[in-house]
């Protein structure tokens, strides 16, 4: 039976190959009601009992930014999920275009992206295979998805956060980024940073009176630094000055001259 043919057989209605990937392809199809929905099917080498597992997991997880997964089908011997549809590009796409992400937008994108992931890990699921390609972005709006469907998924949440600072830092590339903020990013998951999605939502995103402390903050750590740079700069300026006053060929100012045992003042 063709994949067509056993789409329609449960209800669907395939429109066109929107993805393909090397463990599934995504299709665009249309249910019984005519709704837009996303059909993607993988291959007989994957285990329906393992998505259905999978699944049964992730339905505890009701967020915007999280893919809704509506069904597990079997086609033909292929398993299937049909999910919500969401007309969006990967992220990666969306980040190299020749067009910074302004600052305020990147700031959406990586709330929504780390909202999703408090979602997601407040049931005791990891992500699993997040990567910028993962994330879907249509204008400010994201969605995570694939969520390890189909894989054998042995990540911890904190695995999630360390995924997370790749992608925070291509978000950030092209701004300003404060100190506090790297910092904040590059210790995500690890050591000291953030442990889980809330605090790093807190470290990476704060309060704007937060912001504000950690900026005065930076701002009163500058001045020494400043300082030394400036000192430096005005002994390399009167060390120029006096060279160029004096010349390389002068004579030497008046003085005592030395002879034998005797001192000449010159009266």
């Amino acid at each position: 039976m063709s994949l067509d043919a056993a789409a329609a057989e449960a209800g669907y209605t395939l429109v066109n190959l929107a993805a393909r990937g090397e463990r599934s392809s995504v299709y665009r199809a249309d249910d019984a009601s005519g709704e837009r929905v996303a059909l993607r099917v993988f291959g007989s080498d994957v285990s329906a009992d393992a998505i259905r597992e999978r699944v049964a997991a992730l339905d505890a997880v009701d967020h915007p930014n999280v893919l809704r997964i509506r069904d597990v089908l079997d086609l033909d011997g292929e398993p299937a999920v049909v999910t919500d549809w969401f007309d969006g590009a990967p992220l990666d796409d969306a980040l190299g275009g020749p067009e910074a992400m302004p600052e305020v937008r990147a700031e959406r994108v990586a709330r929504q992206l780390l909202e999703g992931l408090r979602a997601l890990h407040a049931e005791g699921i990891a992500h699993g295979a997040l990567s910028e390609h993962n994330v879907l972005v249509d204008g400010d709006d994201i969605l995570l998805v694939d969520l390890a469907l189909g894989a054998d998924v042995t990540a911890e949440p904190a695995a999630d956060l360390q995924n997370a600072a790749p992608i925070l830092r291509s978000l950030f590339a092209r701004t300003d980024v404060p100190a506090w903020r790297t910092e904040a990013i590059d210790a995500a998951g690890r050591g000291a940073g953030a442990t889980d999605a809330a605090a790093l939502i807190d470290a990476v995103l704060p309060s704007r009176r937060e912001r504000t402390r950690r900026e005065r903050v930076e701002t009163e750590e500058k001045p020494p630094v400043l300082m030394m740079i400036a000192v430096g700069l005005g002994a390399v300026l009167v060390t120029l000055g006096a060279f160029l006053w004096l010349g390389p060929d002068e004579d030497p100012l008046p003085g005592p001259t030395i002879t034998g045992e005797e001192t000449e003042t010159g009266s």
